[in-house]
């Protein structure tokens, strides 16, 4: 019986033990787990932030562009109205005169 009691407090202090080694490993796992989400969160949040800015960045090159277009697409109109004009001149001068 006394070898029996014994063999049985072996097995519980074998099963403690294999306890404590799992609580352990489970709470290292989940700090590590924790430690991967808070990195991968601040990256995330820096990631961001660097597009948000980017995106700002095109933004107003993009409205930049849009006002050089704007006024170069003006001077294009300015220009084919006055070649336009000059050219009506021409044509309508001709027939403004009376044959010799």
């Amino acid at each position: 019986v006394a070898q029996a009691v014994a063999m049985a407090q072996a097995v519980d202090d074998a099963a403690t033990e294999a306890e404590k080694v799992a609580y352990e490993q489970a709470k290292v796992a989940y700090e590590q787990a924790q430690q991967v989400v808070a990195e991968t969160t601040a990256q995330a949040i820096k990631l961001s932030a660097e597009a948000w800015d980017a995106r700002k960045l095109l933004s107003s090159a993009l409205d930049a562009l849009s006002g050089q277009v704007d006024s170069v697409w003006g001077d294009i109109k300015g220009g084919l109205t006055v070649e336009a004009t000059g050219w009506a001149r021409t044509i309508q001068a001709p027939t403004l005169r009376c044959p010799d």
